[in-house]
């Protein structure tokens, strides 16, 4: 299997270097809820945010070898764009699955993100 990592010139793959932005956000458990407890498991396998995260950022920092404030600053040009292009063909659904999320980054990663309005 071929990284993303791997197509990247040296100016794009500049761009993504580990470490370049800082991360916005940081998702942790509450430190009331004891680190074996019933009540996490509960609140992991029922938390959307939680398996949203797991799901997005995780695996796709992990398959993509790529920091997560590059992932978290391309979901949202690329909702940008996707938003952009549903207006333009008259469609109402500007969402992804989750399946479709992390090919669809990587697809917008390699086109170097550019914006749908640019020419």
């Amino acid at each position: 299997m071929f990284y993303i990592v791997e197509r990247f010139t040296d100016e794009q793959y500049a761009r993504i270097r580990s470490h370049a932005y800082i991360p916005l956000f940081k998702l942790g458990l509450d430190t009331a809820v004891g680190p074996n407890s019933e009540m996490l498991v509960n609140c992991v396998q029922n938390s959307y945010m939680w398996n949203f995260h797991k799901q997005i950022y995780l695996n796709t920092r992990k398959q993509l070898k790529i920091d997560m404030p590059i992932i978290d600053f391309n979901l949202k040009r690329l909702h940008e764009c996707i938003a952009t292009v549903a207006a333009q063909c008259g469609y109402d659904q500007t969402m992804l699955t989750w399946d479709e999320i992390p090919l669809a980054l990587e697809f917008y990663l390699q086109t170097d993100g550019k914006h749908c309005n640019d020419s």
